[in-house]
């Protein structure tokens, strides 16, 4: 059940461009490090979709060629995919 949980932690951050850690607790520290490092150097880029429409769109983010060649350390996290909604649920107005 522990390992079905991690997977499953696992593939969601892998769906949504994110992360998923497992550490001991002597081992918190060094984890907690990584996070904050990654919100220090994160960039966030912004759309604003064609239409509302509530379905599934697929998503491609990718450098250029000179961005690549230039920045050779930069690994891009990225959704997959994007489900465009209205910004409140109907059910929360």
């Amino acid at each position: 059940m522990i390992g079905e949980q991690s997977q499953i932690s696992h593939y969601m951050a892998s769906q949504t461009g994110g992360e998923y850690f497992s550490c001991s607790a002597d081992g918190y520290a060094a984890a907690l490090e990584k996070i904050l490092m990654q919100l220090y150097f994160r960039y966030e880029l912004g759309f604003v979709p064609p239409m509302i429409d509530g379905k599934r769109h697929k998503l491609r983010v990718e450098l250029t060629k000179e961005a690549r060649e230039k920045h050779k350390g930069v690994r891009l996290r990225v959704r997959r995919e994007y489900i465009p909604v209205r910004e409140e649920p109907e059910w929360e107005r």
